[in-house]
């Protein structure tokens, strides 16, 4: 809410009402809340029907938490100008806080069809489109987006734009859009003090901001990561904007930290003067553009170094935003380019998690959530809103394609469980076939997923932690990935397990792949099992593995900021010294070699990079070498085999698999590709492989080992 939208000539007025609503609103800018809200209740003792202060009044009481009475200060302001368009906007956005969402819609509507290019007005409207699953118009109005971005207007507010098109490119511009309207970069506090010099000894001070230290699904993920920080080699600071809710979740986050700053009743400014005051190094959002998220705090630059982290799933659009924190699956190299920040990547998936999150004991069937005693369930148990038209065209045809089945959604109104239901209705399928599913806590939530069969996954804004609590239940998950961060989540997960096969490329594929699961359910028997093993293996649910990697990160960006480098994009590798993992971290790009120098010498200096423990290095050689050696199947065999040793298993697999299809003839080259895949826990495709190899080669005594030990994994499966 913007309280400069309604401000009118009246308030440089000579008038005594005119002259406190000028005062209110200049504190009103500032972020100084309770004092203009005392103002403008002055302005409405002397003049009661004043527009403007019941207007910003009912702000105030928006940006304090009370929505309810918001709606009814800007009820009383209508009820005197019943067509300001920037009022409406105002009331409609409380009265969505109240969810009161059909309220809310006609009163979006109503300003937008006085003023269609007020800020942000339209995004408003499709966002409670979306909420109620209400789709009329929808194709209409996201061509009206897209033309409005692309022009430069302030249509529509990031966060709400992820979860309407799959396009990074407009996701990068609407965010810069947004970030200078409302957070340009403010010099006012002047530079950062100098670089200090730093002994062997001092830490380095990582501060994090956020809203949500308590019981949240943010700090659901991360809690146990901060509990496992080296805390001899990083200082640790939260700052806590949000409620003061005493819960063990944020008892546990301040136990974490060297210090626990509350600071909800503190302005953007305030809060930047103590983060350099205390001399942090490096700033960590956790909120980004999400709901009660506090952008203005880095436009003041908290510290040398602010990191993008966790809670907003794509660019901030921000300048004075240093790093962000992904991984190889949700931005590969080719998407590098649509971000304003440089990219740190982390091993496996960049989403940290609890070492275990324990379902209810209280045990729950099928009959106890009104699901049918047979037929197979998909399920959907992302908020609603990121369920659209596509989507769920797709649903319907799967439900069409599989006699019984049923769907499983979680909404968060009734309205929207209307909307669904009508849909449905439309594209033929029985509103019988569609289950809903009541809020209920963490625990009950998680002992009921296990009763689904798939999870089915939304685009272009898919699962999230939704998606590793249903993995974590051994529930599969079938995503399709697009081009923007938030569309990759689930499948960098599914990738991170070895799950392959559940991360698909087109929509059709996606349908057609649910329908092969759901009329063969046997098949996802195995899936299961790799994915129990996946889990084991890859270490998701692993916050001491992950605090090792991301503090990898932080100590890059560090001291490349120490060494007056500007920030670069940075790839976190893991290699094994003295017996035990270590992580460390190299600037994407950095590795070179001599351009006359052969695959055979790029392996020898790679593997003698590996035996020194740079790993870095060796893993930027072998990239070289993979890039020199497109074509030569005895090459990427070797380098595959490297690949295997340094335990980067992915890309083993890529160049092993290359080899097979440049010489599909050669035994050692399937056998080579089984050991990878085996390593990866795909003991089904490695047993094909191993098969493979023994056709060619009868005789192959490794081949023939290698089969027998995973038939063996495989519990005598195959």
């Amino acid at each position: 809410m913007n309280p400069t939208g309604p401000a009118r000539a009246e308030a440089a007025a000579a008038t005594p009402a005119a002259a406190l609503f000028a005062q209110g609103l200049a504190l009103h800018q500032r972020g100084e809340l309770a004092q203009a809200g005392a103002l403008y209740r002055q302005v409405l003792q002397v003049e009661p029907r004043h527009v403007d202060a019941l207007h910003l009044l009912g702000v105030v009481a928006a940006q304090t938490g009370n929505p309810l009475a918001a709606a009814e200060l800007m009820g009383r302001a209508l009820e005197l100008d019943p067509h300001h368009p920037a009022i409406l906007a105002n009331r409609g956005n409380a009265l969505e806080d109240l969810q009161r969402l059909e309220e809310a819609l006609q009163a979006f509507r109503r300003a937008y069809a006085l003023a269609p290019d007020q800020d942000y007005l339209l995004g408003m409207v499709l966002r409670v489109q979306q909420h109620l699953s209400l789709w009329e118009g929808w194709d209409e109005g996201l061509q009206a987006l897209r033309q409005a971005l692309l022009s430069g207007r302030k249509a529509a507010m990031p966060f709400e734009v992820l979860s309407m098109v799959d396009d990074p490119v407009l996701h990068r511009r609407c965010s810069q859009i947004y970030t200078q309207d409302r957070f340009p970069p403010d010099d006012t506090l002047g530079p950062l003090a100098p670089r200090r010099s730093r002994g062997s000894s001092d830490r380095i001070h990582v501060a994090y901001f956020s809203s949500d230290f308590f019981s949240h699904a943010t700090l659901h993920l991360m809690l146990e990561m901060l509990e496992r920080h080296d805390r001899g080699r990083f200082e640790l600071t939260a700052f806590s904007f949000g409620p003061a809710r005493a819960d063990d979740w944020r008892a546990r986050a301040a136990g974490a930290v060297d210090r626990f700053i509350d600071v909800h009743e503190r302005t953007d400014r305030e809060i930047a003067t103590m983060a350099r005051q205390l001399r942090v190094d490096i700033g960590i959002d956790l909120k980004g553009h999400t709901n009660n998220a506090r952008a203005g705090i880095f436009s003041f630059r908290t510290a040398p170094l602010q990191v993008n982290f966790l809670g907003y799933p794509g660019t901030p659009g921000s300048p004075l935003i240093d790093y962000h924190i992904a991984d190889h699956v949700i931005i590969p190299d080719a998407s590098l380019e649509n971000y304003d920040e440089k990219i740190v990547r982390l091993p496996g998936c960049y989403q940290p998690n609890l070492a275990r999150r324990e379902p209810s004991d209280r045990r729950t069937d099928r009959a106890g959530h009104g699901l049918p005693a047979q037929g197979f369930v998909f399920a959907s148990f992302n908020a609603n809103y990121k369920i659209n038209p596509e989507v769920y065209d797709r649903w319907m045809r799967v439900l069409q394609r599989v006699p019984g089945s049923v769907l499983w959604l979680l909404v968060a109104n009734g309205s929207a469980e209307h909307h669904l239901r009508e849909s449905a209705r439309q594209r033929g399928v029985p509103s019988s076939r569609l289950v809903f599913a009541r809020s209920l806590p963490v625990e009950q939530h998680l002992e009921r997923m296990r009763l689904a069969d798939l999870m089915l996954d939304c685009h272009p804004y898919g699962a999230g932690t939704t998606a590793s609590d249903a993995l974590r239940m051994g529930v599969p998950v079938l995503t399709r990935p697009g081009l923007s961060f938030a569309s990759r989540l689930a499948a960098s997960l599914l990738r991170t397990v070895g799950l392959d096969e559940l991360v698909v490329a087109t929509p059709q594929d996606y349908e057609d792949q649910a329908v092969a699961l759901a009329l063969a359910p046997a098949a996802l028997a195995p899936i299961r099992r790799r994915l129990v093993e996946g889990i084991a293996r890859a270490g998701v649910f692993d916050p001491a593995l992950y605090a090792r990697r991301i503090e990898a990160a932080y100590i890059a960006m560090f001291e490349r900021q120490q060494r007056g480098l500007a920030p670069a994009h940075l790839d976190v590798v893991e290699w094994v010294q003295g017996g035990a993992p270590v992580a460390g971290a190299r600037a994407y790009g950095s590795i070179e070699a001599d351009p006359a120098q052969g695959i055979e010498a790029l392996l020898a200096a790679a593997s003698q990079s590996y035996r020194d423990g740079h790993a870095d290095r060796a893993a930027g050689l072998l990239e070289i070498a993979t890039r020199r050696a497109p074509g030569h199947a005895a090459e990427r065999s070797r380098l595959g085999a490297a690949l295997l040793a340094l335990g980067r298993h992915d890309h083993a697999i890529a160049s092993l698999r290359a080899a097979v299809a440049l010489a599909p003839g050669n035994a050692e080259f399937h056998n080579n590709l089984g050991v990878a895949l085996h390593a990866r826990d795909r003991a089904l495709e490695a047993r094909d492989c191993f098969d493979r190899a023994l056709a060619l080669h009868p005789e192959y005594a490794a081949a023939r080992r290698n089969r027998q030990a995973v038939v063996h994994a495989l519990h005598g499966f195959g």
